[in-house]
């Protein structure tokens, strides 16, 4: 498998993840054999990158049906509950619990966590959706890290997977905004976490700590945030365990307002603001769950040779395991497996997207 640009791809590459729409239908599945068709209408969604198959890289493999097949059902949920507080209607709180509980015994059986987890292509029109689901599939891997019980993780994740649920209350047009917002349209995106905790307070078998994550997810630990300035630990664990998680995936995501950050700026920037944004304890632990390369993405060497990663070191997601195909000069050898974790003097210095 290996992760390129869009204008790279070719009559004959094959999709090796599924292009989904808003509603969660597929658009093109995976296994789709790309023509010129195919890719003009990729293109036409706006989509930049894309994952293909590659036999070369076949050591790269995941449980990925059973895997797109969760995310789909969690897209129609989602998008199903926004609906339902855009149109006055009641939220199904059990149906909620469903998906969650699936998200967690996914989380706990698959040995490919968390490297496979924001692959899934992404539609301009679902990323509030898709979004939220990654938030909940991070957020419950770190409530894995900490031993919580079913219990807790299925508050934590239905907090994580509602946390932006206010957004509905939030003309979409100031939501896409792709121009610097005025003080008074910032004010009001920022009446999203209160609207988040009165639609969660009016339903019925909601956790009272998961309408705190949908009120606390934008509070900062130095007390910097909003709506109510917490600091330290006036903000409760798991709306801090939540912050993390949406900030990452937030970040790595091409908004109408900002370019992606890569994967490993996204990784230091969380690391740059341990202590001040992110609780500590809470960052180091992100830092032993979190997948900074995924598996199958290709990446520039400081050397100035090329690899694709074949899977990853636990807790050093900056140092995993590469397929090296080029020379430094860019011509392609035979691929050479190298445990960067055993070899200090190459660095990853790229991701090329």
């Amino acid at each position: 498998m290996r992760y390129i640009r869009i204008e790279d791809s070719k009559n004959g590459d094959i999709l090796a993840r599924p292009i989904v729409t808003s509603d969660g239908i597929v658009l093109l599945s995976e296994g789709t054999v790309l023509s010129s068709s195919y890719i003009d209408k990729i293109i036409s969604t706006g989509i930049k990158k894309i994952f293909i198959k590659d036999n070369l890289y076949s050591q790269t493999s995941v449980d990925i049906e059973d895997f797109s097949q969760l995310k789909d059902k969690s897209i129609n949920l989602v998008s199903n509950i926004y609906n339902k507080v855009i149109n006055s209607e009641t939220i199904d709180s059990e149906e909620i619990e469903t998906v969650v509980v699936d998200i967690l015994n996914y989380v706990k059986s698959s040995t490919a966590f968390p490297s496979k987890l924001l692959e899934t292509i992404k539609l301009k029109d679902n990323y509030t959706y898709i979004h939220s689901i990654n938030t909940c599939f991070l957020s419950i891997i770190l409530g894995e890290y900490f031993n919580l019980s079913e219990t807790e993780q299925i508050i934590l994740g239905t907090g994580a997977l509602l946390h932006d649920i206010g957004k509905t209350y939030i003309d979409e047009k100031i939501l896409k905004k792709a121009s610097k917002l005025t003080d008074d349209e910032f004010k009001l995106i920022q009446k999203h976490t209160l609207y988040g905790f009165k639609i969660l307070n009016s339903t019925k078998g909601i956790d009272h700590a998961s309408m705190l994550i949908a009120l606390n997810h934008h509070e900062k630990y130095d007390g910097s945030g909003y709506p109510r300035g917490l600091k330290g630990k006036q903000i409760d664990f798991f709306s801090q365990l939540v912050t993390i998680c949406d900030v990452y995936d937030a970040l790595i995501n091409v908004r109408s307002y900002k370019k992606a950050f890569k994967p490993n700026e996204t990784y230091e920037y969380i690391l740059s603001k341990s202590g001040t944004f992110f609780n500590t304890e809470l960052v180091n632990a992100f830092r032993n769950c979190i997948c900074i390369y995924p598996d199958g993405v290709g990446v520039r060497l400081s050397d100035g040779r090329l690899a694709f990663v074949l899977h990853q070191n636990k807790g050093f997601p900056e140092r995993p395991v590469i397929n090296i195909i080029t020379d430094n000069t860019g011509n392609f050898t035979s691929p050479t497996t190298v445990d960067l974790m055993n070899s200090l003097n190459i660095v990853i210095d790229d991701i090329l997207i």
